[in-house]
């Protein structure tokens, strides 16, 4: 059931508009007043309706050692942004790097905006490292990391599956000319 204001304006005692003007973040609110009545909205269940434009790609950097140099990501990174713009999306790129000074005020501007769809790349991220996203209230997909505390939706991109197909074909094509060999009981 959708929490509406009215409800809202009944449970807090304010009127329709003022919580309204409180949801939408409107001037002439107080802040003891705005805080009650999200409090109250929270707890009844009420969930804004957000209109995302923009999806935010997160690249986590620990050591650069799966990221830099490869032409994977960078061909990812692209695909990403071509596809959002065929579907009328901004792009916004973000770059966490565990290294770098001011680390950790770029880690919470990416986990405070939560106006953007956010794809994290984590294909460097240790277990440790997702603990500040599991209280990301935004949407979110991983991609290329895996934690076994996940409250999020994720995308591993099997690495060792796609060697061993191109090694199997490799082993298949082995003959005359290209054309297809069967082999013998190789399996991956």
């Amino acid at each position: 059931m959708k929490v509406s204001i009215k409800k809202i304006s009944q449970a807090t005692g304010f009127s329709p508009a003022t919580v309204s003007n409180a949801l939408n973040r409107k001037k002439g609110v107080n802040s003891e007043t705005s805080e009650k009545i999200f409090k109250a909205a929270e707890e009844l269940g009420y969930h804004p309706e957000k209109v995302i434009t923009k999806i935010k790609f997160v690249t986590y950097r620990k050591n650069g050692k799966i990221i830099d140099n490869n032409q994977f990501f960078p061909a990812m990174i692209e695909g990403v942004e071509k596809q959002a713009k065929d579907l009328g999306y901004e792009t916004i790129f973000s770059r966490l790097d565990c290294e770098e000074e001011g680390f950790e005020e770029r880690l919470s501007e990416v986990l405070e905006d939560t106006s953007s769809l956010m794809l994290l790349l984590g294909a460097e991220m240790l277990e440790e490292d997702f603990i500040p996203f599991k209280s990301y209230k935004g949407h979110m997909v991983l991609l290329d990391g895996w934690s076994e505390d996940m409250r999020f939706d994720g995308v591993l991109i099997n690495n060792t599956d796609s060697v061993c197909h191109a090694m199997e074909y490799l082993i298949g094509m082995r003959g005359s000319s290209g054309s297809r060999k069967e082999t013998s009981g190789y399996r991956c």
